[in-house]
């Protein structure tokens, strides 16, 4: 009795070309040259052909085309690995709406990935708007240039967005009011200010800082740590007269 190394083929005589072979292991083949065919390398082994899809499953209604499932064992179960891509002119991984007219998800060959679009120019492109959220808790994104620095961009469950260096917030914008404080989490006015400010104009003729109220009377208030609301220093506009108070007195008053 001939002993022979594979349990089943298809042969197709007109071209002398192996369709379809299972081997002694129970490894299955398909596509590919007569020895790829026949000599499967894994349980499944599918050769596409120049023109057209490796492997085509169309799902029905309300079910999922295809799941992988991995071990059951812990510490031991991997997911499907795909190996695809030399460079920029290759498509490794894509996922589109079922008519194939809209890009979902496209990962190129060189590593970048794209969101909606199949041109990613970075590493990460998205050509929509994206939206990082979670049920409850802390939703955010840290930045970190390969330094000793880690920014972060967050927002919690009040609306409030921080944004921190190391964990020590810089800005803040309180989401019930959208103040926003610069050195302090809970910010008392529309911008509030905690350590030096610097304000500076490089360009000639420029203003280095410009102050408008909508009611014909603009202030700027000046406080020094401990100093009650009534002994501020403030310097206002009131239309085209210009006043110094102290102390809830008025100082000086200039107008042309």
């Amino acid at each position: 009795r001939q002993a022979f190394n594979y349990a089943f083929r298809v042969y197709d005589q007109t071209d002398a070309t192996y369709r379809f072979a299972v081997d002694r292991d129970g490894k299955v083949g398909i596509g590919g040259t007569n020895a790829q065919v026949t000599d499967p390398a894994h349980t499944l082994d599918i050769r596409s052909a120049s023109g057209v899809e490796g492997l085509h499953v169309s799902g029905a209604a309300n079910q999922y085309v295809a799941a992988f499932v991995g071990d059951f064992t812990t510490n031991q179960s991997w997911g499907p690995l795909v190996k695809a891509g030399t460079s920029s002119s290759d498509g490794a991984f894509r996922v589109q709406n079922q008519a194939g007219s809209s890009e979902y998800f496209y990962v190129r060959g060189d590593g970048k990935v794209g969101i909606g679009t199949t041109s990613p120019a970075t590493q990460m492109s998205a050509d929509t708007f994206l939206e990082i959220k979670k049920a409850s808790g802390i939703a955010g994104l840290g930045l970190n240039g390969g330094g000793d620095s880690r920014w972060e961009l967050t927002s919690d469950t009040g609306d409030d967005f921080k944004v921190s260096r190391n964990g020590s917030t810089a800005l803040t914008i309180d989401g019930s009011n959208n103040k926003v404080g610069i050195g302090t989490t809970s910010p008392g006015s529309k911008l509030d200010v905690r350590g030096t400010l610097t304000v500076d104009s490089s360009d000639s003729g420029n203003n280095v800082a410009h102050f408008e109220s909508n009611d014909g009377l603009c202030w700027a208030s000046f406080n020094d740590n401990g100093t009650s609301d009534g002994n501020k220093v403030r310097v206002g506009a009131n239309g085209n007269k210009l006043v110094l108070i102290g102390g809830g007195l008025e100082i000086a008053r200039m107008e042309p």
